[in-house]
């Protein structure tokens, strides 16, 4: 069962204008033929759409790591962002926001994770978090407090770090994931920069999952960790490869691969992904219809643009004409 990525995904957004683009548009995902046509493109096509209109605006699929092949954005991203003149990734990105989120991602101040999940749980997360952080990567007194600050996160947060766990010794280091150099882009260049949702919104869809269903999904996000080891591969190298290759039916299939409890697996696409778009979607389109004559560059998690209840098919049934941007040749 792999519920726990999706669930690192959306969290860790904690951490979108004149002229027309020199991308090059394909012609698929403009409504025409089923969704999932839209979802592989050509190979290695940068996850970025474009909304037709006045002024364009794009839609850029963001894989939420700090890995420095994803950092090196291809040419159709690049030159979209430079032309844009705001930025809105899922959430705001400034300090303030950030300060609130890390609030809300704690349980009570006399509450421990430890006592929520269990021991037996506990001991096995954090075993394996205290094995990766283990090396020269990370100084001791970086880890020690990684460990520290576990024990106060609620599980669903918990969960967010073992999804994470090939890059724990990065974020320890203070590097930054892709969504933050985005945000440092923007703001270095003088762009307008916010938010689809606000952080009460997000946080409030990961805590309509029970104690019971967040533990089931750490249970779960630990035995694929298992099978992953036996595989020798990272379910993060997985998703990273899929991302880098442009193809999203392969991310969707590692981010929602079929559970074996269908029902949470239902509540969870329910809660994190469709009412999610649909609100982004809502969105985004009141701004396009707002300031049609600005380029805005929406960044979302990857996952948010996939198959016919994703972002850009919401938007095409509004009225709007969606395409992939291909890679130039």
């Amino acid at each position: 069962m792999k519920l726990f990525r999706p669930i690192a995904t959306a969290l860790l957004v904690a951490l979108a204008i004149s002229g027309t683009s020199t991308a090059r548009a394909g012609t698929s995902g403009d409504c025409q033929g089923a969704p999932e046509a839209r979802d592989v493109g050509p190979a290695g096509a940068p996850l970025l759409w474009r909304v037709d209109g006045h002024a364009p605006a794009y839609l850029f699929g963001t894989i939420h790591v700090p890995d420095a092949r994803v950092l090196q954005l291809s040419a159709p991203v690049d030159t979209a962002l430079a032309e844009a003149a705001a930025l809105y990734t899922e959430i705001p990105m400034d300090l303030t926001t950030q300060l609130a989120l890390s609030d809300r991602v704690t349980l009570p101040h006399d509450e421990r994770l430890q006592d929520v999940i269990g021991d037996a749980l506990y001991r096995r997360l954090t075993n394996r978090i205290q094995a990766t952080l283990s090396g020269d990567q990370v100084s001791e007194i970086a880890a020690t407090t990684l460990l520290t600050l576990l024990d106060r996160l609620k599980p669903w947060a918990a969960l967010a770090q073992l999804a994470l766990l090939d890059y724990l010794p990065d974020l320890a280091a203070g590097r930054q994931p892709l969504d933050a150099v985005l945000y440092a882009r923007a703001r270095a260049a003088g762009k307008e920069v916010a938010g689809l949702e606000t952080v009460d919104e997000q946080v409030a869809a990961f805590d309509r999952f029970t104690n019971a269903e967040q533990i089931a999904m750490l249970h779960a996000a630990l035995d694929e960790l298992d099978r992953a080891r036996r595989m020798r591969t990272t379910p993060a190298r997985e998703l990273v490869d899929a991302y880098l290759a442009g193809n999203l039916d392969r991310l969707n299939e590692l981010l929602m691969d079929t559970p074996s409890d269908p029902k949470l697996a239902r509540k969870f696409h329910d809660v994190m992904l469709v009412t999610r778009n649909r609100r982004m979607a809502e969105r985004i389109a009141a701004i396009r219809r707002a300031d049609p004559s600005n380029v805005q560059f929406f960044a979302v998690g990857a996952l948010h643009l996939a198959g016919s209840e994703g972002i850009p098919a919401l938007l095409c049934h509004e009225g709007f004409r969606v395409t992939r941007v291909r890679r130039d040749e």
